[in-house]
Formats: C-alpha cells, structure tokens, sequence
C-alpha cells in the first residue's frame, strides 16, 4: 500500500484542519495510508513540529502538497526536504 504526506500550510490557515482532512479522504478512498500533520497535538515548538513532519515523510512513499503549499515555510522546507530524499511529489491544481 502506498503511504503519502499531506504538506500545506497550517499557521495562520483558519480552516486547516478542514483541508487537510479533506485531502486525507481522498487519498484514502484511492487506497493510500496518510501522514496527516494536522493531527498532531497543539503546543509544541516549531522546530519540533518539523522534526515530527520530517519523520512522516521519512516513511512515505510521497508527498502531496495542497494548493497552499508555497504560503508555508515548513511546506517549503518540506518540499526541498522531500525532493533530497527522493520522495514522489504531487500537487494539488
């Protein structure tokens, strides 16, 4: 089964949460098992976030960036971070 991580912004993105399960169910429904990071636990610094995000997309096939991606410096960091680690990359249009 393939495994993708949803990346798009989250700070200042009101509705966040919203997205990205939006996202999450559409990956499921075509039989992907989903790292979504907006899920995680409010309350933990930046730097850890990104820590926990690079992890998630360590055991991913991919990374699927929403619309929103390039308003985020973490999807932004996690986009050079997926490409240096050979990940697939999707888009959302």
């Amino acid at each position: 089964m393939k495994k993708v991580y949803i990346a798009g912004k989250i700070t200042g993105q009101n509705n966040f949460k919203e997205i990205f399960k939006n996202a999450e169910k559409q990956f499921i429904k075509q039989g992907f098992l989903v790292m979504n990071p907006a899920e995680l636990p409010s309350g933990f610094g930046y730097e850890d976030y990104m820590k926990v995000c690079f992890a998630m997309i360590d055991v991913c096939d991919g990374v699927h960036f929403l619309d929103n991606w390039q308003d985020s410096e973490g999807a932004k960091r996690e986009y050079h971070y997926a490409l240096a680690n050979n990940k697939t990359l999707s888009f959302s249009i």
